[in-house]
């Protein structure tokens, strides 16, 4: 690493360069084509520009970096799945308009009780109650013997008199149960569609993923001592 931008003799810059194998044969032999070429007639040198170096093997992290591996960008947007979980505000519009509904008929258990208040005894009475005679009547004048005659007894269900032209009886009744109803239609103001508007937030702007950095020209010794292997 030098602070110039150009390479002394025997160096030259890490910019990828594609580089003659029968000019540098000992250095293909310790680099093959680990950063590229075509491993017949040439190899590449490690482009680091605008790259930052990072040492080989197991982070602690536990990612892997093997040699001549790289990655990362320099500017990156985030998706839907790396934001964190956050709210927009919503708000809806209706249309209105007239929507035809349809009631469904039912049918029904209605029940119907009566009562008349009747005379209910069976033996004749000169003075029956006055709640249990309306359809008691008198008969009339009979001889029982040859020296007396008395009124017989209110006991028959006729009245002394015809009743009158819409006359009606004092019956008590209750219905119970409820009413059959036909089906129907009916016309209502209803919403019958609308639209849901979303605010939105952000702009989808990249941002910058760099760490801190400081420029400098990476150099690579194209001749040399040939090092010795441990």
């Amino acid at each position: 690493m030098i602070p110039w931008n150009w390479a002394p003799n025997g160096y030259q810059l890490c910019q990828g360069q594609t580089i003659n194998i029968q000019q540098y044969e000992a250095l293909y032999s310790l680099m093959g084509t680990v950063f590229g070429g075509n491993g017949s007639t040439n190899f590449m040198l490690p482009n680091l520009q605008g790259r930052a170096p990072v040492g080989t093997g197991r982070a602690p992290s536990g990612t892997t970096y093997t040699l001549a591996a790289f990655g990362g960008a320099e500017l990156t947007t985030l998706s839907v799945n790396n934001m964190p979980v956050h709210n927009h505000a919503a708000s809806f519009t209706p249309v209105l308009g007239q929507q035809i509904v349809t009631i469904p008929g039912t049918t029904g258990n209605l029940g119907v009780t009566a009562s008349l208040p009747v005379g209910t005894g069976n033996a004749g009475s000169a003075s029956p109650s006055a709640g249990n005679n309306y359809l008691n009547g008198v008969s009339g004048n009979v001889s029982i013997n040859a020296t007396t005659s008395r009124t017989v007894a209110f006991t028959g269900p006729f009245t002394s008199t015809e009743p009158a032209a819409g006359a009606s009886l004092p019956a008590t009744t209750s219905v119970t149960g409820t009413p059959s109803t036909p089906a129907s239609t009916v016309t209502i103001n209803a919403v019958t569609n609308g639209s849901v508007a979303v605010g939105q937030n952000g702009a989808s702007s990249p941002f910058s993923t760099m760490q801190p950095f400081l420029a400098m020209s990476f150099i690579i010794a194209m001749n040399g001592l040939y090092p010795d292997r441990p």
